[in-house]
């Protein structure tokens, strides 16, 4: 073979080998194409079928979620409004987990915190508590002292009446006991108001306002329940130191019975307003008393509604029943729950009388204790020794003695130290045998207190001396 030959099979060679080495180039990037067209094909395919699956998925998810919330929701309706009642019922606290600054508090954090909000919450329960209490217990002390006289007869409750004073008090003039004035408004009242009225009189012939002051010392001893106090007095007295002994005993009635309304009877008998009848008036009014206007009341027919000129007749005494009832009504038919009278306020009235404090505390020295000098005088000697071996150095006050007067007039006299402090005449012109009190004033002693009768029979009938004092 030549040369050309072979250079020509090479070539050939060479030739074959790019041809068959191209087709195979060439051929597997056509199939290599294909795989990837083919590829496409699938992967959209397969997209196509995820995303409709996807689609279906949340078509599913959403239907299920949508009936399982339907239930779920309907569930949760029913357990929380029944746990709700449950937590109203039994006080749970039923709110979330509190967070701090964005962070969960920790369950022990939390547990923590609600105990601390539990006991502040319990301390101001227990606050608003004490303060409801408190203002219960002072609402309850008000009703108490509001419960006067007047709401409670309105409420069909059982009153008691006390009249203290003088002959006109004790109805004289009636003429018989179921026609005394007292009698009449008792009667009156029960009817009215549906009450059992308990009046206790204790009204005597002769009685002064110092007389009426020392038998309400005497009577408040014993802590008596009276829900009215009457007071009809001032016909006896003398213009002097008048003021001053009935504004004790208005101030006295407070003390002694706290829970009292108060009515004073101006006397039909005065047939006037005198000195001593405005004087009751002033100061009714100035400790909020009720008054009780009879001298209004006969004005126009005193002799028809009198017996001598005097004392109220069987009339008179139903006069005095309604101008009293004409008092009590109006504030009885409101229900009023003010007290009328001391007992009105839990502070009285600043005195009228600058000295009349010296009546708030009364002693009594009996007669028997003191010595008998002769047929008609009596010394106290100081420093003087009582029956319970207190000793009295020396003595102040307001000075006052208590006699059972015999008939007629019988002068006495008292002298402090040995000088005459003032002289009296005791009076009795009655059948009765009452206890007649007799008020000398203000005094002081460092030595002695004597007492000088006229007569022997009144001295008989000494039966001690009273001291009053500022408590």
């Amino acid at each position: 073979m030549s040369r050309r030959d072979t250079i020509c099979v090479v070539l050939s060679l060479i030739g074959i080998f790019y041809i068959v080495f191209g087709s195979f180039m060439s051929g597997g990037e056509v199939q290599t194409g294909q795989n990837a067209a083919e590829s496409s094909i699938t992967s959209e395919a397969g997209s196509r079928e995820v995303t409709e699956k996807a689609d279906t998925g949340k078509s599913d998810a959403a239907g299920k979620a949508d009936d399982a919330g339907k239930t779920d929701s309907g569930n949760k309706t029913s357990t929380d409004a029944s746990a709700q009642k449950s937590d109203a019922k039994n006080n749970v606290d039923t709110t979330p987990a509190a967070s701090a600054n964005g962070r969960s508090i920790p369950p022990a954090t939390r547990e923590k915190a609600s105990d601390k909000g539990e006991n502040t919450s319990n301390k101001s329960d227990k606050k608003k508590s004490e303060e409801s209490n408190a203002e219960d217990k002072s609402s309850g002390d008000k009703k108490a002292v509001a419960e006067s006289f007047f709401q409670k007869l309105a409420a069909h409750e059982d009153v008691n009446i006390l009249v203290i004073g003088d002959s006109i008090g004790a109805g004289v003039g009636a003429s018989d006991e179921a026609n005394r004035w007292d009698n009449l408004l008792r009667t009156y009242l029960q009817r009215k108001y549906e009450a059992s009225v308990n009046i206790q009189n204790e009204c005597f012939g002769g009685c002064t306002s110092y007389g009426t002051y020392v038998h309400l010392k005497e009577l408040t001893q014993t802590n008596p329940n009276f829900d009215l106090t009457i007071v009809c007095c001032g016909q006896n007295d003398s213009d002097d130191g008048f003021s001053q002994i009935y504004e004790a005993l208005l101030r006295n009635v407070n003390a002694g019975i706290p829970r009292s309304s108060v009515i004073c009877i101006l006397e039909s008998t005065q047939k006037g307003m005198t000195d001593r009848m405005e004087t009751i008036r002033d100061l009714a009014a100035h400790y909020h008393a009720g008054i009780a206007d009879t001298i209004s009341a006969f004005t126009k027919n005193y002799d028809s509604l009198s017996s001598n000129g005097f004392y109220p007749n069987d009339e008179g005494q139903e006069m005095y029943f309604r101008t009293i009832a004409n008092v009590i009504d109006p504030l009885a038919d409101a229900g009023n729950g003010i007290k009328i009278g001391t007992a009105d306020s839990v502070k009285l009235p600043d005195p009228v009388n600058a000295d009349v404090t010296e009546y708030d505390v009364l002693t009594f020295y009996p007669a028997d204790q003191l010595e008998r000098t002769d047929a008609i005088r009596y010394t106290m000697t100081l420093p003087y020794t009582d029956s319970e071996g207190a000793v009295l150095d020396s003595a102040a006050g307001m000075l006052g003695i208590e006699v059972y007067s015999p008939v007629g007039e019988h002068p006495v006299t008292c002298a402090i130290d040995g000088e005459i402090l003032g002289e009296t005449n005791i009076i009795n012109y009655t059948e009765y045998d009452e206890a007649r009190y007799y008020n000398f004033g203000s005094f002081t002693a460092a030595r002695t207190i004597r007492i000088k009768f006229e007569t022997e029979e009144a001295a008989d009938r000494f039966t001690g001396l009273y001291v009053s004092s500022a408590g």
